[in-house]
């Protein structure tokens, strides 16, 4: 068995040198007025290299353009592969995201405003419960059953609503 060769990332000269393609390519997609000076080159692989470019619009400060060039083996033609805005150290990027019912802060909501109420509430319960196969008939939910279901659940929840007041009432 033959030991594994391991190549350094050395910027193939070929690609390193092709500065004035990176930034023909990258002018021909956003315009020369977006594209400042030369930054460096980062070699991204064998034969692959990114030309990296200061970026000159203003809503963007601290990004910077890369435009992606390589070439195949034997070849001397280098080609452009990918153009892309990247940040860079010192850009301006979004928070990392926060679900809304960890964000929300006291004064948030007024009168009349409602959330939904957390999946694991222990106050939730289904209005109907299809538990026998009686209640499906040929793919459809039984439309009786679904009917008396529903007037039952009813039924209940009147009767806790009038257990309710009659405790408060006899508290008093």
């Amino acid at each position: 068995m033959s030991p594994t060769r391991t190549r350094t990332r050395e910027p193939d000269q070929a690609s390193a040198e092709a500065v004035d393609l990176a930034r023909d390519a990258l002018i021909a997609v956003v315009g020369a007025a977006q594209v400042g000076a030369h930054l460096g080159v980062q070699a991204e692989g064998e034969r692959i290299v990114t030309h990296l470019f200061e970026n000159a619009d203003p809503a963007y400060a601290g990004w910077r353009w890369a435009v992606t060039v390589a070439r195949a083996p034997r070849s001397k033609v280098v080609t452009v592969s990918e153009t892309v805005l990247l940040p860079g150290p010192a850009s301006l990027l979004a928070p990392d995201w926060v679900p809304w019912h960890e964000r929300l802060r006291p004064g948030d909501l007024g009168v009349g405003d409602l959330l939904p109420a957390p999946p694991d509430d222990e106050r939730l319960v289904p209005l109907v419960v299809l538990t026998s196969r009686a209640s499906i008939m040929g793919g459809h939910v039984n439309r009786r059953h679904t009917v008396i279901c529903a007037i039952a659940c009813v039924a209940v929840i009147i009767a806790l609503n009038v257990l309710v007041l009659f405790e408060q009432f006899a508290a008093a």
